[in-house]
């Protein structure tokens, strides 16, 4: 017990607010030591509201964005103790030593660069979804990459994917390894023939933007647990099992693994919010919808900033007590926490191939670099885990809740004859730094943080966003949107517009088949049977109803995906979907009725309705006697274990279908599902 109280001198000096010992004892201690919780020096001086050792400690380097034995960054813990001053010291700190380890790295990228041999490669992706009909609209992409030396080009028309939004364009990446780092990053945008180089310089309004908006929103933590993950060879066969292969892109033979115990861990913490911050919160996402600010201005222009908070009350606890508590169970020294934590769990799978000339390893190097977009910094998280042997060669990985992402490297070649040109700004280009007034955030692929790309004219994305608690990400002001939204005006599928219109024509589609669409809508997306017959409501041209019905479909999805409000959906069905008014108040009356059972079935995968993650079987031989003597053989046992979304725990739930049949019922039952396949996929081209 003694060694426990005497052992971290530098904390007990920042625990008694020992100033003088602090400054003497930092000359031979290391300042980033932890004690038995976890928590470093700087931890406890924030915790604590210990302003002076803050600072103290930061002149010596202390590190910002270390996490303690829960979890939690020193920025978090500032955000909760509220000074606004204390926490502005630490973004620039953050912002410093992030520069510092990204110097420190990239001459070993480099380095890493260069030794691969240059070469030409093509990734696809391909984005799935089991929410009824939005598959459909779901984008898709072919990334080319080339490498030649230490620059790497990506060049992609999907520009950005987040939170089903998606960005199309015409958008060049390019990395120059020999570059002075202001000048390493630059974007091309193809179609406006302007480029952009991504600076890493912040000025002080952008820095206190920051700490405003960190003061004003969540704090959250998100990680990709990987405790229990393991890899299950993936087997077919109904009665004989074999483990499956596969030829990827014609040409790489692959043998294909089930990815089990992903869990998604996100805790969110709002013990620094007023009810008065939550309702502005709501508002500015409201303000952020329609195009607007989230700022306040005072009478002279000049942003209104946030005041520090009134500090906590002292908590009465010693040092004694503090460090000889349980482990991670010590006395909160801070403000008591408003404390919330979920997590999900994924399956993925990937095919590994020994055949593929590039190794993960390499890979890796090459993701870095291109980590900027921000699926592909999904996909190297989900690399860096421990894969079997071989190359991934395509990866079917969840990237949003109701959203799978399948990635195959569809081609492969080194090359020696890459043009240098491709990696140099073409001359008709010119630069447009300032055309944009939101500044989106680009992820900097060497600490998994965020920086500036001013005025991007290329991922225009309306959020600001800040790194704590998490290595990534951790504090968004996301903005809802159907499909892509710009300015005020809502832009949505040309083709599902056109379907859309057909509300406009009474003749077409009655008011009487419009309700009965809209109840058989609702009930379809929530789970539940048909309450009309749709062949009931055709007319002379059926290709209509069942064009405006999945067109329905289409858009209450998305509604009830983005939360949209009352007024949100009228606004947007009155003026863009030119819908007349008394059908958009049909649709929001039964909008607003079936809201809650939309939420319940759109918060995740397989919620809607159980679907299948595995069979198991057994035989139940037939003894042939006198008096059974038309045996027809074995009878099987087959159990279909399935998973389904539970109202009562909000939690999967697994499920057993079990029933008994022939090998001649197996085979009808096969056939009947084959047929089914067959017939949702004529349906699924015909929508």
């Amino acid at each position: 017990m003694a060694d426990e109280v005497d052992g971290f001198p530098l904390h007990k000096a920042v625990f008694d607010n020992d100033l003088q010992s602090l400054s003497r004892l930092l000359r031979k201690h290391d300042v980033a030591a932890k004690d038995k919780h976890g928590n470093t020096a700087l931890h406890l001086a924030v915790m604590l509201g210990r302003k002076e050792c803050v600072q103290l400690l930061l002149k010596h380097d202390a590190p910002v964005k270390v996490k303690n034995g829960l979890g939690w960054t020193v920025l978090a813990e500032a955000v909760s103790y509220g000074n606004r001053p204390t926490i502005s010291s630490l973004v620039r700190k953050f912002r410093q030593q992030s520069r510092e380890q990204m110097e420190e790295r990239r001459p070993n990228l480099v380095e890493a660069l260069n030794r691969i041999n240059d070469f030409y490669m093509e990734l696809k992706w391909d984005f799935q979804s089991w929410v009824p009909l939005v598959s459909r609209i779901l984008p898709s992409d072919i990334c080319k990459i080339y490498k030649s030396g230490a620059n790497i080009r990506l060049d992609t028309t999907l520009v950005d994917f987040s939170d089903m939004r998606w960005e199309r364009g015409d958008i060049s990446f390019i990395f120059n390894g020999d570059a002075k780092p202001n000048e390493s990053l630059t974007v091309l945008d193809n179609i406006t023939k302007v480029f952009q180089k991504v600076r890493y310089e912040e000025s002080e309004m952008e820095i206190e933007d920051e700490v405003d908006l960190l003061m004003s929103t969540d704090i959250l933590a998100a990680q990709i647990s990987t405790k229990s993950i393991s890899f299950a060879r993936a087997q077919s066969g109904w009665i004989f099992r074999e483990d499956r292969k596969e030829l990827v892109a014609g040409q790489y033979e692959s043998e294909l693994y089930t990815v089990h115990g992903l869990m998604l861990e996100s805790r969110k913490r709002r013990e620094h919010l007023s009810s008065d911050d939550l309702q502005k919160n709501k508002a500015i996402l409201e303000s952020f919808t329609k195009g607007g600010n989230f700022q306040n201005f005072d009478q002279n222009g000049a942003p209104v900033r946030r005041n520090s908070l009134i500090p906590p009350p002292e908590k009465k606890v010693t040092w004694e007590e503090y460090i000889k508590s349980d482990v991670n169970s010590y006395p909160r020294l801070g403000r008591d926490l408003v404390y919330k934590e979920s997590s999900k769990s994924f399956k993925a799978t990937i095919a590994m191939s020994s055949d593929f000339p590039l190794s993960v390893d390499m890979l890796l190097n090459v993701l870095e670099v291109i980590a900027p977009f921000k699926h592909f910094s999904k996909l190297r998280d989900f690399i860096t885990f421990k894969l079997p042997s071989g190359f991934p060669v395509k990866v079917e990985i969840p990237i949003l809740p109701t959203v799978t992402a399948k990635i195959t490297f569809q081609h492969f070649e080194f090359r020696d004859d890459i043009p240098k040109h491709l990696f140099a700004t073409p001359k008709n280009y010119v630069e447009d730094p300032t055309s944009y007034a939101s500044k989106p955030e680009f992820l900097l692929p060497h600490d998994r943080t965020y920086l500036s790309a001013r005025s991007s004219k290329f991922v225009k994305r309306l959020r600001k966003s800040q790194t704590i608690g998490a290595d990534r990400l951790t504090v968004i002001v996301e903005v809802p949107m159907l499909f892509t939204l710009a300015q005020k005006k809502m832009k949505i599928n040309e083709d599902l517009k056109s379907s859309l219109s057909l509300a406009q024509n009474p003749t077409l589609i009655t008011d009487n088949a419009y309700k009965k669409l809209l109840e058989n809508c609702f009930s379809v997306l929530t789970g539940k049977e048909e309450v009309h017959n749709i062949n009931t409501l055709y007319n002379s041209k059926p290709d209509i109803i069942k064009e405006f019905y999945a067109a329905l479909l289409s858009v209450a999805a998305e509604f009830g995906r983005n939360n949209l409000t009352k007024e949100d959906i009228t606004q947007i069905l009155s003026s863009t979907c030119n819908f007349p008014t008394q059908r958009v108040n049909v649709f929001a009356e039964q909008f607003e009725k079936n809201r809650r059972g939309l939420e319940i079935a759109l918060l995740n995968i397989g919620s809607c309705l159980p679907h299948v993650t595995d069979v198991k079987w057994k035989i139940d031989y037939i003894v042939k006697s006198s008096m059974v003597d038309d045996s027809e053989g074995p009878l099987f046992r087959i159990s279909l274990i399935t998973e389904a979304y539970d109202v009562e725990t909000e939690q999967k739930k697994l499920k057993n279908v079990n029933f008994t049949c022939t090998s001649q019922e197996l085979q009808d039952f096969v056939y009947k599902l084959k047929d089914a396949v067959r017939h949702c996929t004529v349906s699924h081209r015909i929508l």
